[in-house]
Parts: structure tokens; sequence; C-alpha cells
């Protein structure tokens, strides 16, 4: 296993940042394991979506950012936020496009280039879910 640090900086976009960072070192399987920084925008899908219902919600800032989690691969981008406000109340749910970085944000990937993670829908769901191949899978 090894890392991926990068930092990213005011205004870039966080979701689409992270997938170029995904694409441009061709990571196959990367989970965050950290991610420290603020948020001027931030737009998530809330809990208990349907793939034909989904409740989207923009929230402008500034945010800290009190966790950022997930799996991603080439095509896999799975993440969930969550942040806070001047007041220290939490939001959070599925990351979306659109979350716009307000001072910086400190991004650190666990990286295993023996895993592949991408992503088939699955017909109870309805949603694109993890599919894991390589390594010492059974």
């Amino acid at each position: 296993m090894r890392l991926v640090v990068q930092r990213l900086y005011e205004g870039e976009l966080l979701k689409e940042r992270i997938e170029q960072i995904v694409h441009e070192h061709r990571l196959t399987a990367a989970t965050v394991i950290s991610a420290v920084g603020s948020l001027n925008t931030a737009r998530i899908r809330m809990a208990g979506a349907q793939p034909n219902n989904e409740d989207i919600r923009s929230y402008e800032g500034p945010f800290e950012i009190v966790s950022l989690i997930g799996n991603l691969g080439q095509g896999r981008t799975h993440l969930h936020l969550a942040f806070s406000d001047s007041d220290g109340q939490v939001i959070g749910g599925h990351l979306k496009e659109g979350c716009i970085v307000h001072t910086t944000v400190e991004l650190v990937l666990a990286v295993e280039d023996g895993l592949h993670f991408s992503e088939s829908t699955d017909p109870k769901t309805g949603f694109g879910e993890l599919h894991i191949t390589g390594g010492d899978l059974p």
C-alpha cells in the first residue's frame, strides 16, 4: 500500500479535482484516509435517495470539513462528506459535484495497486455499487 498526498486550493471543485487526481495517478483502488480543509459551497445527496428521486441540496458556507470518506477507482467515485458551519452544526451526505474549496483541502489517499475498484448497477438498489477485482480476493 502507498499514499498519494495532494493539496487542493481555493476555488477548486472538490469532487472533480479528486477524480482528476485519480486519473492523473492512474489509481485503480484508493481510499480517502484524511481530508482536512474548508468549503465555500457544499453539495450533497441526502440519505434515503432512490435512483429516480435524489434529494440533492446545496449549502453556502464557509464550512469546515469534518469528515470525507470513500472509495475511488477509474470511473468509480463514492464519497461521503460531513461539514460544520460557524455554529458547529454538522450536515452530511453523499458528495456531489459543485463543492468549492474555501482555503485549502489537504487530501491523503491510501492506494492499493493490486486491486481494481469499479461499479456495476445493483438490481436491488438501482445504484452503481462497488465491484472489487485483483489481489488475493476469493
